[in-house]
């Protein structure tokens, strides 16, 4: 298929013909299957998915770069409003869930070591071990002193804790249902297999899916025919489990994403849905199964119920450029040279990261005016 894309490798082609065989036996044994199935494969299946294949994917080599990749001051201004958490508990950890290269943790705990408020441990989330290794690499290269604290996980822990939950554009790559307004009703789409490539299909909406279609519709009104869009099914349950056992804290989620008015107003009829593949931008999911990065946008307003749910509270919604303001980045930007300041505009630039990115904070058991959002903040547009 001719594309504007990089061509992959000969290796990477057959990496992928692999993944595209597994799908296929799906379609083979049940018809087409449900997006969010197609989603979970392409992006996690054991060995041949996106994030469980071992190729690079963050950085100038990669597919995308992150906030911590842009620069230190990220992590800097993020370890301000940590400081802040850290210092009216006990014995307090951080969690973070998909640590990528693991710049961030490193840029974290030395600002926080800095500054004498180190946590007791600090716990990666990490279930791929070729990233552990890269983790690892990068923290004795940098930080040989700060191993101690770090542990990597390759599963939720399963003890009671307090601390804070950190997971920066980690909510955006958890599997979506779409779904489309046709003919006045809620339809389910799918993926099947034409002998050539994949293919979208439409199914029976599952009575889930249909459900949640229509309490937006219930909030927003009717959707307009044809609108086509996607929603999380698994956010509830999946913030419940990585949540049980923080008996207090914060839990802090950077991504990018809309309050729901927004992510399901009707110029957006195509929904959210972008690919990544070596920094080019896209809307094909089913180029290059297993090679390239599948993404929607996040929606807030669910995520909020969904910490509500889990008996946290809202502390907090706010766009990452004033959040980075309010933790204390002026002051930070002006002792940086011309290059790295540049760098660090783009976090906070509405024409790159800073108004497309949000930062929620969900708490309990803590009662604490987070310094991330005393100014500007927009729980209101929830």
């Amino acid at each position: 298929m001719k594309t504007h894309l990089p061509e992959p490798s000969a290796a990477a082609i057959e990496h992928s013909l692999k993944l595209i065989e597994h799908i296929k036996a799906l379609i083979t044994k049940q018809g087409p299957i449900p997006f969010s199935e197609y989603m979970n494969q392409v992006l996690y299946a054991p060995g041949l998915g996106y994030y469980s294949g071992g190729s690079h994917k963050i950085g100038a080599t990669g597919d995308f770069i992150t906030a911590p990749e842009t620069s230190p001051v990220f992590a800097q201004c993020l370890a301000a409003q940590c400081r802040q958490i850290l210092a009216i508990l006990s014995n307090p950890i951080i969690l973070e869930l998909g640590a990528g290269l693991g710049t961030l943790a490193i840029d974290l705990l030395l600002e926080l070591d800095r500054s004498n408020s180190l946590p007791d441990e600090y716990w990666v989330l990490e279930p791929s071990a070729e990233l552990r290794q890269r983790q690892s690499i990068q923290f004795e290269q940098r930080a040989p002193h700060l191993l101690h604290k770090v542990k990597w996980l390759t599963a939720l822990p399963q003890k009671d804790f307090s601390g804070i939950i950190l997971g920066n554009e980690v909510i955006d790559a958890l599997p979506v249902s779409r779904f489309k307004i046709a003919n006045g009703r809620i339809v389910e789409m799918a993926v099947s297999f034409d002998g050539q490539r994949f293919q979208w299909a439409e199914i029976e909406a599952s009575p889930l899916l249909t459900s949640a279609v229509e309490k937006i519709q219930h909030i927003l009104g009717p959707l307009p025919e044809g609108f086509c869009s996607e929603v999380n099914l698994q956010l509830s349950p999946w913030l419940q489990s990585v949540s049980e056992h923080l008996t207090q804290g914060v839990m802090m989620w950077i991504d990018y994403g809309y309050p729901r008015p927004a992510y399901y107003q009707a110029s957006r009829s195509e929904g959210t849905l972008m690919c990544y593949y070596r920094h080019h931008a896209h809307s094909d999911p089913f180029l290059y199964p297993g090679l390239q990065d599948i993404t929607t946008h996040v929606d807030f307003s669910l995520l909020a119920e969904a910490g509500l749910e889990s008996g946290f509270e809202l502390s907090g919604y706010i766009n990452q450029a004033m959040f980075l303001i309010n933790c204390g980045l002026e002051s930070r930007l002006n002792q940086q040279d011309i290059s790295e300041q540049a760098k660090i505009k783009q976090l906070v630039s509405p024409h790159h990261m800073g108004e497309s990115f949000k930062v929620m904070a969900l708490s309990r058991n803590i009662d604490l005016a987070l310094i991330g959002f005393l100014i500007m903040q927009e729980s209101h547009k929830l």
